[in-house]
This record gives structure tokens, sequence and C-alpha cells, in this order.
């Protein structure tokens, strides 16, 4: 029988909004209502195996962060009931957790505590902590001069270090240089691999379908659809691109490995034509790295992606070179289009920089869609 670890049973939140700061008096001496209830979540009803990698997703102000604070025990439900099994880190909005006149060494003891950890363990634990925050003589200063980036290596240090059972990371990914970030997906994985619970909240749509399992798909306050990762985050991303609003993964900013150039033999093709594009890439560090490649149409629709590490192709260990893809025969119907070329870490999880460019299929006939599917008709 599958352990449970996490228990959501009607699960709600509401906060009181007043109008006006003199309302709050008025409403104690008045002993009359002069808010109004603002429900951030209503009714969730949730459980997560143990084990299992659990993302969440949905739009500015869904109520994912209220979610996660919830699970973290930092903010208390109006209704509900929850129930957690084992030691819970979470990695929450910056500012979460540490006090900004105390230094970061002082920071990691009120942290720890809060973790439940002993001063003994947290003694044990503190030069890791430190080592992998990459902090330096930074570690003895106000956290309150800390940049964002230095802020998340503090608290990813201390969240993961920890050892936690149950690791909630809320959008702390998107702060930060894309060193860090490929060091902390490569914790994450790590935790992933050793059967840890994590539940991990990302606009990132790459980094929710790389790194989890199931996907809970969050929409004012409740659930409107949980299950697969894949089946969540597609019709995730088509009621996003329906409302106008792009979810596609940008580029990180990592100077170690730029895309120089991405190039095409011309701009207009007709359909069943080859189309070669290629692109010119630096790796300053000869890090490990993947070549990616993703095709859209003009509105946004993702025609076609695939990366030479999803090809089983060798990891490249180049300082600089050339990535060149062949579409044979393309089966695009007229239109617009944009090829996106990256180059990404060597576990498909980061990607280090990306440029994009154009094309068209002339209209040579009237067929719908935009893909050419070769076809055959019979009567009888």
């Amino acid at each position: 029988m599958i352990e449970t670890v996490v228990s959501l049973k009607n699960i709600s939140k509401y906060y009181t909004i007043y109008s006006n700061p003199k309302d709050r008096l008025k409403e104690l001496i008045f002993r009359k209502s002069y808010h109004r209830e603002f429900w951030a979540l209503k009714d969730i009803n949730l459980t997560i195996p143990k084990g299992e990698t659990l993302g969440i997703i949905g739009n500015n102000g869904a109520g994912k962060s209220t979610l996660l604070k919830i699970l973290s025990k930092t903010l208390t439900p109006s209704h509900g009931e929850f129930k957690i099994v084992g030691r819970v880190s979470p990695i929450l909005e910056l500012g979460t957790g540490f006090h900004p006149e105390l230094t970061g060494a002082e920071n990691i003891y009120l942290a720890g505590k809060l973790l439940s950890l002993s001063n003994k363990d947290i003694q044990n634990k503190f030069d890791e902590i430190v080592a992998f925050s990459e902090l330096g003589d930074f570690i003895n200063q106000p956290v309150k001069t800390y940049s964002s980036g230095m802020y998340v290596r503090l608290a990813f240090s201390v969240a993961t270090c920890a050892d936690p059972d149950i690791l909630i990371i809320d959008e702390a990914l998107s702060v930060g240089d894309g060193y860090f970030q490929k060091k902390s997906l490569n914790k994450i994985l790590e935790f992933k691999q050793a059967g840890k619970n994590i539940i991990f909240c990302s606009h990132n749509m790459y980094h929710i379908t790389h790194i989890c399992n199931r996907a809970v798909w969050i929409e004012n306050g409740s659930i409107r659809k949980i299950g697969n990762v894949f089946d969540v985050v597609s019709d995730y991303e088509e009621a996003s691109a329906n409302k106008g609003e792009k979810n596609i993964v940008k580029a990180d900013n990592n100077p170690l490995v730029t895309v120089k150039s991405v190039t095409i033999a011309k701009n207009l093709y007709q359909n069943s034509e080859d189309i070669k594009v290629s692109m010119r890439f630096e790796n300053k560090m000869n890090l490990p790295i993947h070549a990616g490649l993703v095709i859209m149409r003009e509105d946004g629709t993702v025609c076609f992606g695939t990366s030479t590490f999803h090809d089983n192709l060798e990891i490249i260990r180049k300082k600089e070179g050339e990535v060149s893809f062949l579409i044979n025969k393309n089966p695009f119907t007229n239109g617009k289009y944009q090829i996106i070329f990256a180059v990404i870490d060597e576990t498909a999880n980061l990607t280090y920089d990306s440029k994009g460019i154009n094309f068209e299929i002339s209209k040579n006939s009237e067929e719908l869609g935009f893909l050419r599917i070769e076809h055959e008709w019979e009567v009888r």
C-alpha cells in the first residue's frame, strides 16, 4: 500500500479586505461589517503519495503561493484540515524565514530552528550550507545587504542541506544566475532520485514537465485539473494561448554558454521542400551541453520540439561549434513560422541561451491546419 505523506481536505483560505483603513476601527466600534471577503483558496482536496514530485501551475493570483504557505505551515487555513508526514523544508518568496538585520550565518541558525533542527544538527551542516551557497565572506554580512540572487542561494542551501522529507519550492529558481539555477536543479534531481517528495511551483513549463510526475492546475483558488504532468500542462498552455498569454520558456542569462547566430538558407519555402537551419554557439568553460529546437506557428502554437538529448545523441563538449537541423520534405502548410534554437545543459533541464529565426511556407493549396499529411482517397 502506497503511503500518503500529504492530505488536504476542503482547504479554504480567505482574507478580509477593507476599502479604507478606518473601516477596521469602525467595525470594532459599531459591531458592523465594513469588509469584504476574498477567497484565495476554495475547497482544495489533494493527496500526495510518498516519493511523488508534484508541480503546481496557474496564472498569477490563482492561489498557488497561498497553498504552498499552508503546506509549509506558515499560514493557517480558514477552513478544512490537512496532514503532513515528515519534515518539510520550504523555499518561498524572498524574505520568508530570514531576519534582515541578522547576518547570513545567524540566519542559518534561525532558519534551522524553524525547520526543527537542533543546534548540533545546524552546526554539523553549517559548513556544507555555506559551501553550497558560495556566499564567501558575505555570510557574515546582514542579509538586508544581499541581492535577490544571494538571498535565494542562502535559502536554497539551508532548505536542501536540512535533508527534508518534503521539499517545497515556490518560483525560487527564477531568481539568480544560470550557474546557480543549474546547481539547484541538479540538487532537486538528486532529491527526486532519492525518493523524496518535491512540491514545485513555477511558470516555467519546461521545468515542470521535466521535474514533476503529476501536476495541479490552480485557477481562481480552485483546482481546475489534476493528473499526468504532460496532460495538465498541455491544457494549461492551450488555455493560456487562447487568452493571449505565452508560456514559452525564456533563455536564462548565462554568458558562459551563448547562441552566437541562427541561420537559414532562405525565408520562403514550398511545402515538401527540405529546410536546413544551423546554430553557432560559444561555450567558454567547455561545459557539457546539448542542442534543442522548437518550431512554432505565428500564433505561438508549438508544432514540434526536440533536442540532441531526447534523440540520444552524445553530449557536446566543444568551446565553439555549429549544430545543424534538417527537416526532410517539410510537412507545413502555408503560414509563418519560427524556429528557436537553444543550448541546454546535459540533463535538458536548463536553457543557457536561445535565438529564433523566421520562415514562411508559401500558399500552394487550400488545405487546412499547419501540417500537411501525405494521404490517399478511396471511393467505392
